[in-house]
């Protein structure tokens, strides 16, 4: 039996006002903070698409080895083993309760172009058109990048009291070239001993909420060596998965890597065509970053 979609193609939800994804930085209306990026292989995508969510991912899995490390340290030298105790618990116990969903953004414009019309075209600096993150993230310009509505993907979290009790925060991301660790004082590190002699989780929900510094230097600050990824991200505790639903009232628009194989870009157009209908294949050159329409005329994508 066929699967059932939630948003065919003719409700109101893909009626609703377009917006020009496809501006370039010097568009007079191009804005920065309107959309955010989300980079995965081809399988994810059509998983994505077929569930019409988005998963968050567990801090443990980042590909950023000192990322999911506490950056933490006593503020008295001769606490810090014990301290370090404290944490490697910590690191156990919660690897897979803090969780993340992860974006890059559009670069700003930096209006100091000669001439604009030269540059209405190229696609360079805009959230879709990082050739790491396709080479990263997007099996190497074979996946796929969902673009999203970020005001509408934050209300629909923020508007429901399931998502918004998980939510710690939302932010974009700071890069240094070293790190600032969280300084903890002699009292914070008795209530971590007591917390673990009770066997209860350590660093819960409630004090990743009210810290704000030890949010900020642990889960929003990365080496610069990741710059390039502009990210934007939104941080999570919970013990089980969380799952973004209803795709479709947040998905702008997706384009597909140029290396796609045809039979994969009409598996990924079918899936979305029934939540959004703007799909473009991204083309990189020697000079600029351009977009193309999907075209399966001339391919055997049976083949």
């Amino acid at each position: 039996m066929g699967r059932k979609k939630k948003y065919p193609h003719n409700i109101p939800l893909l009626d609703k006002p377009a917006i020009n994804l496809w501006m370039t930085r010097a568009d007079p209306e191009f804005n920065s903070e309107m959309f955010l990026y989300h980079y995965t292989n081809f399988e994810s995508a059509c998983k994505i698409l077929y569930s019409e969510s988005l998963k968050f991912s567990s801090l443990s899995k980042t590909n950023d080895t000192v990322e999911a490390k506490p950056k933490i340290r006593a503020t008295h030298k001769h606490e810090q083993h014990q301290l370090s105790l404290l944490l490697n618990h910590f690191q156990s116990m919660n690897k897979d309760s803090i969780q993340l969903m992860c974006f890059s953004k559009d670069a700003p414009l930096k209006r100091n172009y000669d001439t604009l019309s030269t540059v209405f075209d190229d696609f360079t600096g805009r959230g879709f058109a990082l050739p790491r993150m396709w080479a990263q993230y997007a099996e190497n310009n074979e996946g796929v990048c969902f673009i999203i509505n970020k005001n509408e993907l934050l209300n629909l979290i923020m508007k429901s009291p399931k998502y918004r009790s998980q939510i710690i925060r939302h932010d974009e991301v700071d890069y240094n070239s070293i790190f600032d660790a969280y300084k903890m004082s002699s009292e914070e590190i008795k209530v971590l001993d007591d917390y673990f002699s009770q066997d209860n989780p350590i660093l819960d929900y409630s004090f990743l909420k009210d810290n704000e510094e030890f949010i900020s230097n642990n889960y929003f600050k990365k080496s610069n060596d990741w710059s390039q990824e502009n990210e934007y991200r939104i941080l999570a505790f919970s013990p089980s998965p969380i799952y973004i639903q209803k795709l479709g009232s947040f998905l702008s628009g997706l384009v597909i890597g140029e290396k796609m194989e045809p039979v994969q870009a009409k598996i990924i157009f079918d899936l979305a065509k029934g939540v959004c209908r703007e799909i473009k294949q991204i083309q990189f050159d020697y000079s600029e970053c351009t977009l193309k329409n999907l075209n399966f005329k001339g391919y055997d994508i049976f083949a």
